[in-house]
């Protein structure tokens, strides 16, 4: 692969690009940009058309580069046409692990970087920590008990990051889940049992 430097005016821009490249989008890769620099060329056919990045191109200019790095790709028009769209599809079809996810911002924010530079918003990356719970420091508090007439055959918690996470569950399973539902059988209750329930002034039991 040989990158090569061109004047920022060199390159064109696809003019039937697909992808609608966006104001913020364009702001945040020109503040990775101006962090990071340049470290992936941008791609282009023969005629020095771009394939894949639009958006770093853009970027680049509103940071008044007067060069950018190039790749021109060996790759006929139909070719390059079809690498295009499937560059900027092959981008939805990854998924956040928001455990790592969350791992990689604290390793960050302890060595004092800024995580504005990551191209997640404030309210994103809080939301990310708000809403992960470790499982063994949910139950580190509730006290032990046994239910001599509750023997599931296996029991599995499930940690639901939000409402509309509870919403699309209880329509997986086919229940209703209340504000209330901590625990249920699936497919359904084997007989009635004896619910124990903490609350801070003691146990309250009740039957279902």
């Amino acid at each position: 692969m040989k990158v090569q430097e061109w004047p920022i005016t060199k390159p064109k821009p696809y003019p039937r690009n697909p992808r609608r490249v966006t104001d913020q989008a364009v702001t945040k890769v020109a503040d990775s940009l101006r962090e990071f620099g340049f470290q992936q060329p941008l791609v282009v056919d023969k005629n020095g058309v771009i394939i894949v990045g639009h958006t770093r191109f853009l970027a680049a200019k509103k940071l008044n580069f007067k060069s950018v790095p190039v790749q021109v790709a060996d790759l006929d028009p139909v070719r390059a046409a079809a690498y295009r769209l499937a560059d900027n599809r092959t981008n939805e079809e990854t998924e956040w692990n928001n455990i790592d996810l969350t791992a990689e911002f604290e390793a960050l924010r302890k060595q004092g970087f800024d995580l504005a530079y990551t191209a997640f918003d404030e309210h994103q990356i809080d939301q990310l920590f708000a809403n992960l719970v470790n499982p063994e420091e949910a139950w580190a508090d509730m006290p032990e008990f046994q239910e001599d007439d509750l023997r599931p055959y296996r029991r599995i918690a499930i940690l639901l990051a939000d409402e509309n996470a509870v919403v699309e569950f209880g329509k997986l399973i086919g229940r209703h889940l209340s504000p209330q539902t901590k625990w249920l059988w699936y497919p359904k209750e084997p007989k009635a049992t004896t619910v124990k329930r903490y609350v801070e002034d003691g146990y309250h039991g009740t039957d279902t």
